[in-house]
């Protein structure tokens, strides 16, 4: 497996001068065989190498920011394998608004189609974690989480379908940045500016 598409061409397209956020899902994991034991399952062999692999893209074209994830395994080792990858030596930083717990009930809203223009309490605490940064300089910020929460905040900041063949793929991601005329999105190719949102 390669990675995404999406993710290679939007990152072409982003600011160079400014701090970015990258809010991705983490690498590939094993199959989840048991629904109890989710949080329990962990990369593959092939989702460490691709994280890795990532991380070497990224090195001679960036700068590092923070590297954040949500506190399960799978997003903490996809965070350290990309940072590894990159050469970058910041710690991987867990915290509880990247995790599925976070946004359960933002997500639910999202599958059913019901948040779409509006951005629940909980998507728009994530997103204030994503644009805190505390750096001037041009900076690009990995963290990494679940589909759930690429999910939710694509479906409801960005009104983007987000079931079926348009789920998020591992290592997929949304990119954020402030820009003079307001916070900016890129998701699969598609530029918003979130003016309802942060006007």
């Amino acid at each position: 497996m390669t990675l995404p598409q999406s993710l290679l061409t939007d990152i072409e397209r982003i600011p160079r001068d400014r701090p970015v956020a990258l809010l991705m899902r983490h690498s590939n994991r094993y199959p989840i065989i048991d629904p109890a034991k989710n949080y329990e399952v962990g990369l593959t062999e092939e989702g460490v190498q691709l994280a890795e692999q990532f991380g070497k893209f990224l090195s001679s074209r960036f700068m590092p920011g923070r590297v954040m994830s949500s506190p399960v395994t799978r997003c903490v080792d996809t965070a350290a394998a990309i940072a590894r990858g990159a050469g970058w030596t910041a710690a991987v930083v867990p915290h509880h608004l990247l995790s599925h717990d976070h946004i359960a009930s933002a997500w639910s809203l999202a599958e059913l189609g019901r948040c779409a223009g509006e951005a629940p309490a909980e998507v728009l605490a994530t997103l204030e974690l994503l644009l805190k940064s505390d750096r001037g300089t041009p900076v690009l910020e990995v963290m990494v989480t679940h589909d759930t929460i690429v999910g939710a905040v694509a479906a409801c900041v960005l009104n983007a379908s987000i079931v079926g063949n348009d789920w998020p793929l591992f290592l997929e991601g949304i990119f954020l940045w402030e820009a003079e005329d307001g916070v900016h999105a890129l998701w699969r190719g598609e530029e918003q500016v979130l003016k309802e949102i942060y006007p």
